[in-house]
């Protein structure tokens, strides 16, 4: 699991309900799988106006008209790879500080991308469950919002990861757009835990319904004191739900039907279920229909299981 969280000056109490409560957040993970790990990394926004105030000073303190001391505004930071020390991620927690931008849209998913996409240097294993906690209570910047900082280069969808970390390209490319995170979650199948505060639940529920199959929401309390439960509500949700998709091109229809378990008297035309059961067999038929002939007779479709399958095959016509 990743823990992406938010350190603009807002969330400042956040921080350190996380940093107190980091080995209760081991132990629930522990209760979870036998097999945890854990990275921590965090994000603010584009360092540029009109995200950011240019005055020297602000530039050097984002925090001065709090009358207090934060660091210069960046992207994203990674900062623990993936890893079971307990220890290591709640000390990165205590020497991560907040910063801070001028409005209430952050850069989160500039961040999400880079997490999703930096496999390496994030330490993501094979053939694990990723889960990746975005914790913030703010708005999201997307697709389009760049140009208002003379960023117009569309998100390439790739690793821009210093070796301290650091987004290094934060100014050359735009927010990535709703559609291209889907996509990517859809390759690395990863799951995303929005964790928000009531005041922006509907707004990230409105996203979460545009990306069913790799998302969920849960409400923050004011200071994360709940992120526990959260955690483990979230995990248990994407354990229990099984949904197949493919690639199939447009000459060729594929259907898939399932009784879920036992839950229909008869198989249904639908390619997902929900509350399964850990160790109970799940059918899914898969009919496939030629509507057209292609001038490529052989074709490779493959079919993704979220979150922890993909079958692979070749059809010879």
């Amino acid at each position: 699991m990743y823990y992406l969280m938010d350190l603009t000056w807002s969330m400042r109490d956040d921080k350190a309900t996380l940093e107190s409560m980091g080995s209760q957040l081991a132990v629930a993970l522990a209760n979870l799988t036998a097999n945890y790990r854990l990275g921590y990394g965090s994000f603010a926004d584009k360092p540029a106006v009109p995200f950011i105030q240019s005055e020297p000073h602000r530039l050097q303190n984002p925090c001065y008209s709090e009358n207090d001391q934060c660091e210069p505004t960046y992207g994203f930071r990674h900062r623990l790879k993936i890893t079971r020390d307990i220890d290591s991620f709640i000390a990165q927690v205590k020497e991560s500080n907040v910063t801070g931008n001028v409005d209430n849209l952050e850069g989160g998913l500039d961040a999400l991308m880079q997490v999703l996409v930096c496999e390496k240097q994030i330490g993501w294993g094979l053939n694990t469950r990723k889960i990746v906690i975005v914790a913030t209570d703010g708005w999201l910047h997307m697709a389009g919002d760049g140009l208002l900082a003379g960023i117009v280069e569309e998100n390439d969808k790739q690793c821009h990861l210093d070796e301290e970390g650091n987004f290094v390209d934060v100014l050359k490319y735009d927010y990535p757009s709703l559609e291209q995170i889907w996509r990517v979650m859809l390759r690395s199948k990863t799951a995303v835990i929005f964790a928000v505060t009531e005041a922006q639940e509907a707004y990230y529920r409105r996203l979460s319904e545009l990306m069913p199959e790799f998302t969920s929401v849960g409400r923050l309390q004011d200071d994360s004191s709940n992120i526990i439960q959260l955690v483990d509500d979230g995990y248990r949700e994407f354990i229990k739900r099984v949904e197949f998709t493919d690639n199939s091109p447009d000459y060729l229809q594929v259907r898939y039907t399932t009784d879920c378990g036992g839950l229909y008297s008869e198989p249904q035309p639908i390619n997902r279920c929900d509350n399964i059961e850990i160790g109970k067999e799940y059918n899914f038929n898969v009919e496939l229909k030629l509507l057209d002939y292609p001038k490529d007779p052989s074709v490779t479709v493959s079919y993704k299981g979220c979150i922890s399958y993909d079958f692979y095959f070749s059809i010879i016509l």
